[in-house]
Parts: C-alpha cells; structure tokens; sequence
C-alpha cells in the first residue's frame, strides 16, 4: 500500500521569507568561490519533480492561468511573463513554449488567505496548468512568493502538484516607497510602448536595462524574473538550509543579482551569479531533460552608462537649512555644483563644488545645504559635470532644480 504524503515549499522576495518554511536557521556557506560545487536548487528538487522548469522536456509547455485584472493593470504582462520564463533558458540554450490563459479570477482583499486563494484561482481555472498568478496581500515587506501544495510517495516522487505565483497586492497590503503608496508598473508602461515577448527578451539578453524605483512606482519585470527563477528550481541568495541546498549559491551573498533580495536597483536582466546558478542547475546530474547540452558561452558584459541615475526627489526645511533629496549613480568621475535662491529672486547663491572620483553609487541620499532662514521659500540648483578630455575640465551635463 502507497502512503500519500502533503508536500509544501515556499520561497519569497524580500528582506525575508514571509512563509514557515522559510523560518530556519540560516547555515553559511564557507570556502573558495571557485572550490563549490554550485548547487543551486531546493532540498526537494530532483530529476522526478515535474513542477521546476528545469525538468521540462523540449516542446513541453507551461502553462500559466492569469487574472484580466492583472492583465489590465499591468499592459505587456503577458509579454513580460513569457520573457521571464525564457531569458532564464536563453542562458542554458533552451526555448520554452509558454502558454497563457485570461480568466476572470476574483481579486483579494485585506484578509484573503493565501492558500485559499490560489485553491479558488486553481478551481476556476481547471486541471492542465502548471501555475496560476496573481496579487495577493503579505503581511511584511515581502514583493511576491512562489509556492505549492501537492503529494508525493514514500520515495519521494511527486503524484500530484499544484503551483502559484502571487505579487503583492498594494491596495490590499500597502506598502510606501518614496513616500508614495506603492503601485507596480510594467516594462511597457514605464517605457511608454508595447513590447512582444521577443523584444523584451532581447532587450534583456543586452544587459543594460537598469531603473531606480521612485514615486511608489515598482517595477514588475524584475520581481516576475526573480519569482520565475524559482519556478525554475533556483533558491533565494538569503534562502535557509531548511528550505534549499547548503550550497543555494555562491560562497558569499550577491545582493544585486535578480535572486537576491528586492531593492531601489531594478536590473531587467540577469546577474552573472544569476546566469552561472542556472547553468550550475543543468549542469547537475540528471537534470537535463532530455535537452542537447548547452554550449554554455560567456554571457555579454554588463553594459554601464556612464550617468545612470541624476534627480531630486523634493526639499525639506530644517531651521537655517534644507535637506535635498536626490540619487546620483555614476560609473565616471563626477562633478556637483549646488545653488540656491529664494523662489522668484533672481540671483543664484553658490555653494563650494564636489567632485568625486571613481564610481558614485547613492541612489538615496540626503544632501543639507544651509540657507538663509529669512527665505519663506527656495529653490535649489544642482549641476551635474563629467570629467573632461584634458585634465581639469568639466563638461556640464544635466541641471535639475527643486523648488520647496
């Protein structure tokens, strides 16, 4: 007689994990980067387990139940969906036929269960799907989960499985960003044009496209990658021992990499922790379902610009000065010059310029300035200039000002 086990794994993005699997201790992985073996994967995650990506044989699809209403507010998703999906095989020489389905599924609300949630999505799409997607609300700062319930045997084979993969709701779990409640913006909307899944998915393989949430803007693509990365079989880089191999990555934390944590850095493309934890999951015995052994080239550079981020995000007075609110990422030399007046003077009182060697990274950062306290108003100017060609120079390259 078989006996019939409850399975359940659960793998989430944000400083930590929102479900108890996620609860345990976390174990540290120590030694030479090069020396690992690179394990990358769930404690469950073998050959036999149907539910991963990786398993897929070639012209297998996967199947995906999405609600319209996300469709709605998120123009492109299905794009996005597909792209996420495939720019992980992309890197492993793999395609994967992605199939979507529109249903009119209920939206959450504050109280909604998670499970019972995606038992309901799961009902009323039907049985063929290999997940289901939707929002839904966290209870902490946690961006989306994927997770799953199902069966297994006394040996550990999966007899019945049933996937889901849920982005937080901000209408039902608010969440400030920038000191505006949060909402999610899709690739095509943030970039004012649609996009097919091909474009996107070239514009991904370029490694260039990097945003800096602001104004409770989130950028979905990311977060959808890093969810789909554990669809795929791959861990958190701040996942536990309890949920994932000890090995879940490299021997030290790689914090931008898409299965790092959620932060103001929004990358639309894989790290190359990223690519290699992929390439490490194929790599591993048995795990090739049946697919030609990838060619495993290096992955294209990161493309920098040199100025990738320049704003001022607004004033705050404090007595005799103000604190301007700005982020600045460069990858060149730079140069800062600040002004003020009061609103509606006509003269400029300059402060002492700051230059900065080698690279700039503070995409939050808080610059006082003092002022004359007698202003009821000010506006601030800031100049950005980049090194010139012949020592000593500088070349203006973008003003911004901020009126209080």
């Amino acid at each position: 007689m078989r006996r019939r086990l409850s399975a359940l794994f659960a793998v989430a993005l944000a400083a930590g994990c929102v479900l108890p699997a996620c609860a345990e201790e976390d174990t540290e992985v120590s030694g030479d980067v090069d020396s690992l073996q690179g394990a990358w994967g769930h404690l469950r995650l073998d050959p036999r387990s149907p539910q991963f990506l990786v398993n897929k044989r070639s012209g297998q699809p996967w199947r995906a139940c999405v609600p319209r209403y996300m469709t709605t507010m998120l123009p492109g998703f299905e794009a996005e969906l597909d792209a996420a999906v495939n720019v992980w095989a992309h890197y492993v020489d793999r395609r994967i036929d992605v199939r979507i389905e529109v249903r009119d599924l209920p939206r959450a609300t504050a109280t909604s269960d998670l499970r019972a949630l995606a038992k309901t999505y799961h009902d009323l799409c039907g049985p063929g799907f290999d997940a289901v997607l939707g929002l839904a609300p966290f209870s902490d700062a946690t961006l989306g989960v994927t997770s799953g319930d199902g069966t297994v045997d006394r040996q550990g084979s999966w007899l019945t499985f049933r996937r889901f993969v849920f982005l937080r709701d901000f209408d039902a779990s608010p969440e400030p960003l920038g000191g505006a409640p949060s909402e999610w913006a899709s690739y095509s909307a943030l970039t004012n044009g649609t996009t097919t899944a091909d474009a996107l998915l070239a514009k991904m393989k370029e490694r260039s496209f990097v945003r800096y949430a602001e104004r409770g803007k989130r950028l979905s693509l990311p977060i959808l990658v890093h969810e789909i990365g554990h669809v795929w079989g791959l861990c958190d880089q701040y996942e536990s021992a309890a949920n994932c191999d000890p090995q879940n990555s490299t021997s030290h934390l790689v914090g931008e990499s898409i299965m790092g944590a959620g932060s103001i850095r929004e990358r639309a493309f894989l790290t190359d922790d990223d690519i290699a934890g992929i390439r490490a999951l194929v790599k591993r015995p048995g795990f090739d379902a049946g697919w030609p052994a990838p060619a495993l080239a290096a992955p294209p550079p990161v493309l920098s610009q040199p100025i990738e981020l320049f704003r001022l995000d607004g004033i705050q007075r404090r007595a005799g000065s103000v604190v301007l609110g700005m982020g600045i990422v460069a990858n060149v030399p730079i140069k800062l010059d600040f002004a003020y007046r009061a609103v509606g003077g006509a003269a400029w009182r300059s402060f002492q310029p700051m230059a900065y060697e080698g690279r700039t990274d503070a995409p939050i950062l808080g610059m006082t300035l003092p002022v004359d306290p007698s202003a009821s108003r000010v506006e601030v100017r800031a100049i950005l200039s980049v090194r010139g060609a012949s020592a000593g120079t500088w070349t203006e390259t973008k003003t911004l000002t901020a009126t209080e």
